[in-house]
């Protein structure tokens, strides 16, 4: 497949001039809600890409979005894949949700259907949503599959380890790997490439049917969207696109012409960067869809990893940060990330005060006009007709808009990263961070481990381990302060257990008690 880049994405629309965010001092032309586009890349090295300091490989589509926006130097996710996502999906922490580590195979839990994820949110603002890509929030009966659960659109996977060009599970592969709004699907390509196209087609399917509005959106003659003289629609849907890439997610697989620019490094990071290139290949394809629809003037765009970088030092690149996925130290739990939004967000700046994944659903509730904590009304005919939704549950994240358009920080000094169980947590405060069991840094370097997503939140810790550093000094966490600090420790321990006194237990934990009791696993059936 032929590369893209965003220049490339230009002259697609050759009759038309690219975005205006270029411009910080253009006035806002359109006050419908913007679409929006989250690329979740599965275990990304914090330098693996251009923007964040990597220099081995190449991004060019990634570092050229970077700049169109503004970085989020201090981002936080989730140590471990399904952990980030359901606490995306549901603006809470594992501590709220029970979701810790990764859904394995077919485990008999996701995460519970009583959270109304971001879709069924953005759904009663008038938003088309669609996911392209790795689910992993549960799929073991039918009312957890993504088009049960607010999504107009699905097409990908559901869980980890899938095939990259067979599409078959490599871990409990009894049924199959690929589907489409939820049925079977047997087709063929490499993953990424084929999530690239699928994304490309929905936004052009999108701006066809929204002709009208993508014109009022365009509002001048630099961009003109798709004609469609059938459409009347005059206040069209916008798009809601979840992108989240298996890429670059074991098993390391890689058509090998992508393997050729790194030639010089070893096995394993060379099949990493050339899965890196297809993701920034994809990107670069997708954005060029949004150009040449019209629609990029009206999107906004989020970037980051699930977690850290898995094997740092021998597969990806976490530097200058310590350890990898599934720990709680900086390099499994901070991120590379950026956000771009034409005309509202001003381009190449960054942001330094700390921010988590989960301040997106009252972000995006906010941008959408939505009162989160507000009654939910009747279910859409769409909706689940098993779900328990009943009230608003609190939220964990803040509304991070004021930080996106004037470099206001979040209104909060502390921040609770929950790690994978509920007896490991991280807790910062301004510089300070507190870790409470912290993962045993080796656990994570060694490249034999093809990857840690067999940690399970199942543990019970006998004996409490407590760590602090200061990041302002020391963000390698290279010096633990705990006996130099007192103090600071023990009132930083009691806020943070505080927190964590009433978390929910594991439902990896839970489920595995009942299948024990009653033998049975509650498994999906094929399709709906």
């Amino acid at each position: 497949m032929k590369p893209t880049t965003l220049a490339a994405a230009a002259s697609i629309a050759a009759v038309t001039t690219l975005v205006a965010a270029d411009n910080p001092q253009s006035a806002i032309r359109n006050p419908q809600s913007p679409n929006i586009i989250y690329f979740l890349v599965d275990d990304m090295g914090f330098a693996d890409v251009g923007f964040n300091g990597g220099t081995q490989f190449r991004t060019p589509n990634i570092d050229a979005l970077a700049r169109k926006g503004v970085i989020l130097q201090n981002y936080y996710v989730q140590p471990l894949c399904s952990a980030t996502r359901c606490t995306l999906m549901s603006g809470r922490m594992p501590n709220r949700h029970g979701v810790y580590g990764a859904i394995q195979g077919d485990a008999p839990y996701g995460l519970p259907l009583d959270e109304r994820i971001l879709p069924q949110l953005l759904k009663t603002a008038g938003y088309t949503t669609a996911i392209t890509g790795k689910w992993h929030c549960g799929h073991y009966r039918p009312e957890y599959l993504p088009t049960s659960r607010g999504w107009d659109h699905q097409y990908g996977f559901y869980t980890a380890m899938l095939d990259y060009f067979t599409h078959k599970r490599l871990a409990g592969a009894r049924a199959p790997g690929w589907f489409r709004d939820d049925k079977p699907l047997h087709e063929e390509g490499y993953t990424t490439h084929l999530i690239a196209r699928e994304a490309s087609r929905l936004i052009k399917q999108h701006a066809a049917t929204n002709t009208r509005a993508a014109a009022t959106n365009a509002n001048s003659a630099r961009q003109r969207p798709i004609e469609n003289r059938e459409s009347k629609i005059e206040n069209p849907a916008p798009l809601f696109l979840y992108v989240p890439f298996n890429a670059v997610h074991s098993p390391f697989q890689v058509p090998p012409e992508y393997e050729k620019p790194y030639a010089n490094l070893t096995s394993n990071r060379r099949r990493l960067g050339a899965m890196l290139a297809v993701v920034d290949e994809a990107i670069g394809q997708i954005y060029a869809a949004l150009v040449e629809t019209g629609m990029a003037d009206n999107t906004l765009i989020i970037f980051s990893s699930d977690n850290g970088g898995v094997s740092p030092g021998t597969r990806s690149d976490n530097r200058p940060l310590r350890a990898g996925k599934g720990t709680i130290y900086e390099g499994g739990i901070r991120s590379a990330a950026f956000v771009v939004w034409p005309n509202h967000i001003k381009p190449n700046t960054t942001a330094a005060p700390p921010v988590h994944l989960v301040d997106w659903y009252p972000t995006l509730a906010a941008i959408a006009g939505i009162d989160p904590t507000a009654p939910i009304p009747t279910p859409l005919a769409s909706d689940n007709p098993k779900s328990r939704i009943q009230n608003p549950k609190s939220l964990d994240g803040h509304n991070i808009l004021p930080l996106l358009l004037e470099g206001k920080p979040p209104p909060r000094d502390t921040l609770l990263i929950v790690g994978t169980s509920p007896q490991r947590y991280a807790y910062r405060k301004g510089d300070w961070k507190l870790l409470v069991n912290p993962n045993a840094n080796e656990l994570h370097s060694d490249a034999r481990r093809a990857d840690p997503d067999d940690i399970t939140d199942t543990e019970i810790i006998s004996k409490t381990r407590l760590e602090l550093y200061n990041l302002a000094t020391d963000i390698g966490e290279t010096k633990n302060l705990a006996a130099a600090e007192p103090a600071r420790l023990k009132q930083m321990y009691a806020e943070a257990s505080a927190i964590m006194r009433d978390a929910a237990p594991s439902l990896s934990v839970t489920t595995s008690k009942k299948t024990a009791k009653t033998g049975k696993t509650g498994k999906a059936k094929k399709g709906k």
